[in-house]
This record gives structure tokens, sequence and C-alpha cells, in this order.
């Protein structure tokens, strides 16, 4: 007799829910509202605001065994475009695709298609430039969310991480940083963020400590990744901003 999976049974198990809970960087199931081209001074998304979630365990096994029918000289590129087709879940409160469009499209088409087949098909379509973009952006939110289990806030400028977050930083919104502290809010355009109502005032006189950057921690599905590592050409960066500008166009180690 086979044993049913917990989620089927009449009751469910209120501990298995609350461990799948766990670690989600907000309560929308998971997804997490972003800007991912907030630099790209001349593009008109810009402004977008996405929706994205991070893979879970049986993302990474699937991702894992479709990898697996992947040459080995592709296997890089198919896992980034996996990454994209599974973590961009809306721009701007739309959804990428949506039932009813899906079922046109198999309906013109002649085909079967499910909404990952069709995204896979559409990851196809981008520059390379724009996935390795979302991509750098996925791997900057698995460090999000450590430092959110960990109550660590990030200086999206200076990449410093608090424990205790300096009197007078301002927190931000759709960055993958948690806050700008006080000595980066005179050096940068604020027009660039998008800020909170609150700015940070510690009533104790201790001041804030940097904690030490979190271990790299390997990928489930190849490589590893710490948010300044590439796993690419192997080198390191010590800045944020110089890591995401270098995974744009890194090419991978050089041919011996």
């Amino acid at each position: 007799m086979a044993v049913p999976h917990w989620s089927e049974l009449d009751t469910v198990n209120a501990t298995l829910q609350s461990l799948e809970d766990l670690a989600r960087l907000s309560d929308d199931y998971g997804l997490v509202e972003i800007k991912p081209f907030r630099d790209w001074r001349n593009s008109s998304y810009r402004s977008k605001l996405f929706k994205m979630r991070l893979c879970n365990a049986g993302d990474i096994l699937e991702i894992t065994s479709y990898c697996d029918t992947v040459p080995q000289t592709a296997r890089t590129q198919a896992t980034k475009l996996e990454l994209v087709a599974r973590s961009v879940w809306s721009i701007d409160g739309i959804r990428l695709i949506s039932e009813e469009e899906l079922v046109k499209y198999n309906e013109s088409h002649k085909s079967n298609m499910t909404m990952l087949d069709y995204l896979r098909l559409w990851t196809r379509n981008l520059e390379a430039l724009v996935v390795d973009r979302l991509e750098a952006v996925y791997d900057g939110l698995l460090q999000k969310q450590i430092r959110s289990i960990q109550g660590v806030a990030l200086c999206e400028v200076c990449n410093t991480p608090y424990l205790e977050v300096p009197e007078g930083s301002k927190r931000i919104l759709y960055s993958l940083g948690e806050i700008i502290c006080p000595a980066c809010l005179t050096t940068v355009n604020l027009a660039d963020y998008d800020f909170t109502a609150e700015t940070v005032v510690q009533p104790t006189s201790p001041p804030a400590t940097p904690v030490p950057q979190q271990e790299p921690e390997e990928r489930s599905f190849g490589g590893t990744q710490d948010g300044y590592h590439c796993d690419r050409c192997e080198q390191n960066f010590d800045e944020y901003e110089v890591f995401m500008a270098h995974r744009e166009t890194c090419a991978g180690k050089p041919a011996v």
C-alpha cells in the first residue's frame, strides 16, 4: 500500500507546514519585490518592479535533473535559463504569462506546452546581458535570505553587514541590501533608491559593529556562491557592485 504524502492527508501537519514557510523572504509565498535594472539609466526597465522567488529544494532537484540532459559545455547556461524561468514571477504586478494566454498559445500552435515549457522558450530569446543580470540578482537574493535569518542588515553602497544597524541609517526597498548607512547617504544619489519612512535611530550608546561576511555555501546544482565569488572564472570581489558588473560580462576561465 502506497504511503500518501503528508499534504494529501485530511489534517495538514502544522509542523511540516511551518517548516515549509521557514526562511521565506516574505509572507507572500516567498515572493520578493525588487528592481533588478535600477542602475540601467537608459532603460525603460529601470523602474520596473519585479516579483521574484527563490527555488525550493524540489525546484533545485528538477533543475539538476533537467540540466543533466544538456551537454556539459552548455550546462552552465542551461542552469541560468532555468533559474530565470522559475524565479521571475511577475513584472509590475503582471504575470509573465497567464493561464488564458497559455491556452490560446497551445491552441494556435497545436501544442501542449506547460507554463514552464513556455518560459524556457522565452528565456532563450532574452539578451545574454539581461539573463546574466537576473541570475546575479537571484544570487544576491540567496545572500539576502541568509541575512534575514541571522538578523543582519547590509549597506547597499559600501557592502558592510551590520548586526546592529548604525544610527541614522535609512532602510531601502526593492534592493538586494537592507539599508544605506549614514556615511554612504552623503555619497549617493538618493533619487536612485526607494526608502521606507523609517530612519533608524538606535537607543543604545555602543556603536554599531560590522559582522563577518557569511561563508560561501554550495549551490545544490553546482558551483559555489557567497555573493562575491564568481563561479565561472573563480575570481573574488570585495565590492558587490563590482561583482554585479563583472557577472554580466564574465566569459569564464580562459582556455589553457
